[in-house]
């Protein structure tokens, strides 16, 4: 793998035993999958089950506080089954608590939750962030349009280190769709989608399945639903449901139906995007751009910060900013 010269320094222990071992776990995982090189990340999510860490777990985790151990990046913790207003714990119980206080002495955020997206822990379109839980990977791929793969304990190297290895969900040749799924019965509701998940799980097993037929857009529930079923019953970290999809490239899938129009306010017109006036008038107060009704909120606000590479033509960008969940299209 290459590495930079600062990489290198906190491989070969320059910068202290916490981001020494974070390192060599990350550069063997990289070395494994035959990553390139390094890519920085915006968050993390930290699994840290006292049943399957163990005794080893707590050890791990205190060691990195006590050598001064800190998270560069915001970092979640996933739900651990433990009351902890509970007097008189059991030692597996009072080691599950020393693993959480560990993780919140190195900065990270005692959230408790394994779907912390409903928490309003969001990443953006196009992020690459280190989530381990394998429920969370299917929405924050698939749903939001960030970039993770399911993670492990290698969220804890990601979050002392800010980095990830260069492989899986992070690569757009790995988040195409492999085998494609029709649904051909009316499915809404929340036990529908969550039966719909496993199912689909069941068929694609490692494969990306792309789900055309749906007649209902999806709410939160129920792609959350869906996602946690997908992983229980699949090994694949995204799927794509055709026409709902806000960053999903469509030429290669029939992503771009008339659909997809209808409800995204976008028209198409000799194969290119243009914009035209739908759905609700009233303007973001905070950026004086029109808000659409159509869509989540968190898949509808303006993206008025986003920063662009060189190159861009300057009508994908302020496309963009009205209709972040349009891909932009760099061919």
């Amino acid at each position: 793998m290459h590495l930079t010269p600062d990489q290198k320094s906190m491989l070969d222990g320059d910068r202290g035993w916490p981001l020494q071992i974070a390192m060599q776990m990350l550069t063997a995982v990289g070395a494994a999958l035959d990553a390139p090189d390094m890519i920085p990340v915006t968050s993390t999510h930290l699994v840290i089950d006292g049943t399957a860490l163990g005794e080893a777990g707590r050890d791990f985790l205190e060691r990195l506080v006590d050598e001064g151990g800190r998270f560069v990046v915001p970092a979640s913790i996933n739900a651990i089954a433990v009351d902890r207003t509970k007097q008189d714990m059991t030692a597996e119980e009072r080691d599950q608590i020393r693993m959480l206080e560990a993780c919140e002495k190195m900065g990270a955020l005692p959230s408790c939750s394994c779907n912390p997206f409903i928490q309003g822990i969001l990443p953006s379109f196009g992020e690459h962030v280190a989530w381990s839980e394998s429920a969370t990977a299917p929405f924050v791929n698939s749903v939001l349009g960030a970039r993770t793969n399911r993670e492990g304990a290698t969220a804890v190297a990601s979050a002392l280190t800010g980095l990830a290895p260069r492989c899986g969900m992070h690569l757009d040749e790995n988040r195409r769709g492999e085998i494609l799924l029709k649904v051909e019965t009316p499915i809404s509701g929340v036990d529908r989608f969550s039966l719909l998940g496993a199912l689909a799980g069941r068929l694609a097993g490692d494969r990306i399945p792309v789900l055309d037929g749906l007649t209902a857009t999806p709410g939160t529930d129920e792609y959350v639903a869906f996602g946690a079923a997908f992983a229980i019953h699949g090994a694949a970290a995204m799927f794509h449901i055709a026409g709902f999809e806000h960053h999903t490239r469509s030429p290669r899938y029939r992503h771009r139906l008339r659909r997809v129009a209808a409800g995204c306010g976008i028209r198409h017109r000799r194969g290119r995007h243009r914009r035209r006036t739908c759905g609700n008038r009233e303007r973001d107060r905070r950026t004086g751009r029109r808000r659409l009704d159509r869509l989540p909120a968190c898949l509808a606000r303006p993206v008025a910060r986003r920063r662009f590479p060189a190159g861009r033509r300057a009508g994908q960008r302020r496309r963009h900013l009205l209709y972040p969940h349009q891909p932009l299209d760099l061919g």
